[in-house]
């Protein structure tokens, strides 16, 4: 294969992982998937925080209890002392992204219960 064929065939090779990971882009969480996407789960986040998520809308972080509730395309956690916090939640795969409503930076976890 000549050089040109192979600069040809990179190009080629690196369009096509582009558009095959398209396919695994994040997908926004609706409200009618979000109590199974999260009842009864297990997340970890890459600091190691894990959050629990109790079906009856009790959510667990080590040792602090708090509530979780859900509605307008978004998850609400309050923890005790503490303001709400709400998130729209994406999801990639058994990765999970809580973007704050209110701004600031998005968190991903990953199910450690599987």
């Amino acid at each position: 294969m000549t050089g040109r064929l192979w600069k040809l065939a990179a190009v080629v090779l690196i369009l096509a992982g582009g558009a095959g990971q398209a396919a695994v882009d994040w997908a926004e969480v609706p409200d009618d998937r979000m109590e199974a996407v999260l009842a009864a789960r297990t997340m970890q986040f890459a600091d190691g925080v894990t959050w629990g998520f109790f079906a009856d809308g009790r959510v667990l972080s080590g040792e602090t209890w708090g509530r979780w509730s859900q509605g307008d395309e978004t998850v609400c956690l309050l923890w005790p002392g503490q303001e709400t916090a709400c998130y729209r939640l994406e999801e990639k795969g058994i990765d999970l992204r809580f973007t704050p409503v209110a701004g600031g930076a998005a968190r991903v976890a990953r199910y450690n219960d599987l």
